[in-house]
């Protein structure tokens, strides 16, 4: 399966990571340097010749240059290229409140569409049933799977984020545990599912559809969705 990578706005470090892991280039998706109205044609160009595609948000999902509209923002392209959401959550230190956040990141604009929850950083197996449950219960949204938190697959840092792939590390070992621990923890095929339910805007294809994810309590975005062209459906 080939896939597409794309990032919100103007960023290049994370980018390098996308490149590394699907094996092509990551395409930046910024509304603020490039007309909004041109999105979902860069979004459709940029995919021929894959399978699906992924976009990574930018910090929260409703975060971008101002305080009273959604310009730059993840959400804001979610809207212009008719793409679900996938919201990556943080929940370490929280567990009902966890559904709270949700329903909140649902309801705050009924313009997007979240589609789904992966939580991020459980405690436990214990925890992500209840973290599940709530969320699941106080929300109706699915819950597709967990990660444990484990520091020794955190990525390295410094003062401009994270440390490019350009430079020397282990970034194939680390690509290769955390796949393996996407695979197992979190449901793939229904992932997919979710992701042929996107529908086409902008771009006037059938077909052309893409995902955005949400991670951690207005603290940072993470990418996480997947877009299908060779069925000919809207994806995720």
């Amino acid at each position: 399966m080939t896939v597409a990578p794309f990032k919100c706005g103007p960023d290049y470090i994370d980018p390098s990571y996308h490149a590394l892991t699907a094996g092509r280039p990551c395409h930046n998706l910024d509304s603020w340097l490039v007309p909004p109205e041109q999105i979902p044609g860069i979004l459709a160009r940029r995919s021929v010749g894959a399978d699906l595609a992924v976009i990574e948000g930018v910090m929260g999902l409703f975060d971008g240059y101002a305080g009273d509209d959604d310009t730059g923002s993840s959400a804001q392209i979610a809207r212009l290229t008719g793409t679900p959401v996938v919201i990556v959550l943080d929940v370490r230190a929280m567990a009902r409140t966890a559904a709270a956040l949700v329903a909140g990141l649902r309801d705050f604009d009924p313009r997007i569409q979240v589609a789904g929850v992966i939580l991020n950083r459980v405690g436990s197996p214990r925890h992500a049933q209840m973290v599940t449950r709530a969320i699941e219960d106080g929300t109706g949204l699915p819950v597709l799977g967990a990660l444990q938190r484990d520091e020794t697959i955190a990525l390295p840092e410094r003062h401009l984020g994270l440390i490019p792939t350009a430079e020397l590390g282990r970034w194939q070992a680390w690509i290769t545990e955390v796949r393996a621990r996407v695979e197992a923890g979190v449901d793939l095929d229904r992932l997919l599912e979710l992701a042929r339910t996107a529908l086409a805007q902008g771009a006037g294809v059938r077909g052309q559809g893409s995902g955005i994810g949400y991670q951690g309590s207005g603290i940072r975005a993470q990418g996480s969705g997947v877009r299908d062209q060779e069925s000919g459906m809207p994806a995720f």
